[in-house]
C-alpha cells in the first residue's frame, strides 16, 4: 500500500509539473509575440530633420544649426528640410564661408540677412543665396 501511494504521489506530482511547464511555455510565447508586436509598431520614423543631419558632416550640422536659429521659423524650416538636399548642403557651404571671418556681432547681422532672404523657401532661394545672402565679414573680422 505505501508503494502505491508513493508512485500516486509522485505521478501527480510529475504531471503537475509537466502541465505547469506547459502553462509557462505558453506565456512565454505570449509574452513573446506581444514584445514582438510592441517593437515592431515602437519604432519610430525619424523627422526630416533626424534624416537629413545623419547624411551631414559636424560642421554641416553646425551651420544647419546656425540657419535653423536664423531663420527662428518652425514651419519655414520644415519646408527648406523639404528641399533638394545638394542644395541644402551648398547653402551650407556658403554659409560656413560667410562666417569663417565675422565676429559674434557680425554673425548676428549675418542671421538678420539670412531670415529676410528667405522671405519664402525654394529650391531657387537656395540656388541665389550666394549671390544674395552676403555677410559683409572682411578677413581679419
Amino acid at each position: 500500500m505505501n508503494k502505491h501511494i508513493i508512485l500516486l504521489i509522485l505521478f501527480s506530482a510529475l504531471f503537475l509539473y509537466c502541465r505547469n511547464g506547459d502553462e509557462t511555455t505558453q506565456r512565454k510565447a505570449n509574452h513573446e509575440t506581444i514584445n514582438g508586436l510592441t517593437e515592431n509598431t515602437g519604432t519610430t520614423q525619424k523627422t526630416p530633420e533626424e534624416t537629413l543631419r545623419d547624411k551631414l558632416n559636424a560642421t554641416e550640422k553646425s551651420n544647419l544649426d546656425f540657419l535653423k536659429d536664423a531663420l527662428n521659423d518652425k514651419e519655414k524650416f520644415n519646408q527648406l528640410l523639404n528641399l533638394d538636399e545638394g542644395k541644402i548642403k551648398a547653402a551650407l557651404e556658403h554659409i560656413k564661408n560667410q562666417l569663417a571671418n565675422c565676429n559674434d556681432e557680425q554673425k548676428k547681422t549675418f542671421k538678420q540677412v539670412l531670415q529676410g532672404y528667405f522671405d519664402t523657401m525654394s529650391d531657387n532661394k537656395l540656388d541665389e543665396i550666394q549671390a544674395n545672402a552676403i555677410s559683409g565679414c572682411q578677413a581679419g573680422g
